[in-house]
Formats: structure tokens, C-alpha cells, sequence
């Protein structure tokens, strides 16, 4: 049974790079895009790469920052995908490497909980540096620490991502789906949706809410078949002899068996007595 849906940021969540965004203001927008191609093919681990182009983003303001987490895109279907899961009573959160433009995300879609890296910034600029999470921890290891306490196992969690760094939680999760990813997610992922538009992962996630609760239907009725099946076998067992059963244990002796006669004898004498006078 699914509990948790878990979203990747950029390019699934939002139809786009927050940081390569972010690095148009410093105009080194190229440079980044390059690292982070590198990154989501997984030719360099994500710390080096994210630790490169933050580096890349020092001295510019947080407040164009921000200005330009209010104008990310959001990816097609992004919202009725959000609030049709919310509808069905799951769960839904963010895991990214990326930056703190996520909590924008977050709040615009109703999302109550997004875990990301975050700049270092000092007199409103980007000092270069990046703490979080996500820099050197894995986003299994996030997700773990989110799932711990709320009565949730992987097995009840949805993964979706694009990237390399998607794989650790898409190969964990009860069903991981690869969106628009790249081919070395998309062989560890359950599912495969390569449409630019949500409501295909949507689809994916009804569907199988649609066989869990047809599983959990079918499971109570052979369950109930099962015990209807063994109350009727009780009923219907066959008395020895055509006598009600008994806890009677033969003695071991041949006194023994003497006295239970005697005690047999003495109780059927008294049986037909009581009969008589009634």
C-alpha cells in the first residue's frame, strides 16, 4: 500500500535546472550546465559537482535568487499531480540536490516537506560555499531519515526522479519511477514515463492504488472463505460410532480398566433410574 510519494526538483518537479537558472545571473550559465550534465550522467559524484557550481554562483545576490525561484516553471501536471495525491491521504515530499528556491516550490504546491542543500550567504551574496544534506549524503539516506518515526517502510514509498542521483531512492522504494531520465535510471526504475507531463506518473500511482486495495479485497475474502470453511468442518465432523466426541482416555491397567467399567456401569445405572421416575 502506498504512503509516501517522493519528487526529484529540477526537470521533474520543475520543467528545468534551478541552478543552471541561477547562473544566468552570474553569466556562467554554460559552465554549469556542462558540470551538470556531467553529474546526472554520473560521470563526476554529485558532491564534487554541486561543491564546483556553487562555487561558480559567489557573490551573487540573494535576492535575485529569490527572484528567480518565484518564476521557475513548474512542470506540466505538476499541479493537479500534487493535489489529486494529497486528495488520496498520501504523503508528498521533495528530495534534491538542490537549493533552498525548493521551499518556493514547496509552499506554491502545498507540499509539506522538501529537503535541500542550501547556500552559504553573507551581506545578502552567495559566499561560493553550499551546506545540506544532499552534499555528501545520499537521497536514500534522506529518505530514510523522513520515513523513521512516520510508520512508513520503503516498500509504501514512490520514487521519482531523473537522474543519477535519483538511483539510490528509486532502486530502494517499493516502486521507482524513471521521468524523462536518463538511461542508467531508467534500468533500475520499475517504471519508465518519457512525457514531459506528470499526470503519466499520476496515472501510474492511481492504477496501482487501484490493485492494492483490489489485493486487500481479494486477500479479506479468502481470508473469511477460509474461516467460514473451517467453522463448517467443526460442525460437520464426524462423531465415532455415531457417539458425541469425548475426552475419555482408556487406563493404562487392567485395574485401571476395571474401575473405569465400574464407573461407566454406576453412571449409565443412575441415568436409567432418573429416567424411570421421571
Amino acid at each position: 500500500m502506498i504512503k509516501l510519494v517522493v519528487f526529484d526538483l529540477d526537470n521533474v518537479i520543475i520543467d528545468g535546472e534551478a541552478i543552471d537558472e541561477i547562473g544566468k545571473l552570474a553569466n556562467v550559465e554554460d559552465e554549469i550546465a556542462e558540470i551538470t550534465e556531467k553529474a546526472m550522467q554520473g560521470e563526476i559524484d554529485f558532491e564534487t559537482s554541486i561543491k564546483d557550481r556553487v562555487k561558480l554562483l559567489e557573490g551573487t545576490s540573494i535576492e535575485d535568487i529569490q527572484k528567480v525561484a518565484d518564476e521557475l516553471p513548474l512542470m506540466n501536471g505538476a499541479e493537479d499531480t500534487i493535489a489529486r495525491l494529497k486528495e488520496e491521504g498520501l504523503d508528498v515530499a521533495i528530495i534534491s540536490g538542490s537549493f533552498d528556491v525548493a521551499q518556493t516550490v514547496k509552499d506554491k504546491l502545498g507540499i509539506e516537506n522538501a529537503y535541500t542543500n542550501s547556500f552559504t550567504v553573507e551581506d545578502g551574496k552567495l559566499t561560493g560555499e553550499v551546506t545540506g544534506p544532499l552534499v555528501s549524503g545520499s537521497k536514500l539516506d534522506v529518505l530514510k531519515e523522513h520515513i523513521e518515526g512516520n510508520d512508513t517502510s520503503l516498500e509504501e514509498v514512490v520514487a521519482v526522479g531523473d537522474g543519477a542521483n535519483d538511483i539510490s531512492m528509486i532502486e530502494s522504494a517499493g516502486i521507482g519511477i524513471a521521468f524523462n531520465a536518463k538511461d542508467s535510471v531508467k534500468e533500475k526504475a520499475d517504471v519508465v514515463v518519457d512525457e514531459k507531463d506528470l499526470t503519466k506518473v499520476l496515472d501510474e500511482i492511481i492504477n496501482q492504488l487501484s490493485t492494492d486495495v483490489v489485493e486487500d479485497d481479494e486477500t479479506e475474502q479468502v481470508e473469511e472463505a477460509e474461516d467460514a470453511e473451517e467453522s463448517t468442518e467443526k460442525a460437520e465432523k464426524p462423531k465415532k460410532d455415531g457417539l458425541p466426541e469425548s475426552d475419555f482416555v482408556l487406563a493404562d491397567t487392567m485395574e485401571g480398566v476395571r474401575k473405569q467399567k465400574d464407573e461407566k456401569e454406576a453412571e449409565i445405572a443412575k441415568v436409567t433410574d432418573e429416567r424411570e421416575e421421571f
